[in-house]
């Protein structure tokens, strides 16, 4: 059985040297290229948790303000 893993939200919003990238009140990162987004993401909570494979993890990324 394949387990479902919910997806994570992010905002994205930009600045002089790239992209903000907001999970949540406690957890952000950074990225100069919006299309490494999703990538940075899953490095970030493979960095915050080592225990979970995040690899498969769904991002949605949402351009915000």
């Amino acid at each position: 059985m394949t387990e479902t893993v919910a997806p994570v939200a992010v905002t994205a919003s930009r600045w002089e040297h790239g992209w903000d990238l907001v999970i949540d009140e406690e957890n952000a990162t950074s990225t100069a290229q919006l299309k490494n987004a999703e990538a940075q993401v899953r490095d970030y909570l493979d960095t915050i948790d080592p225990s979970v494979d995040h690899s498969g993890v769904p991002v949605v990324v949402t351009v915000g303000h």
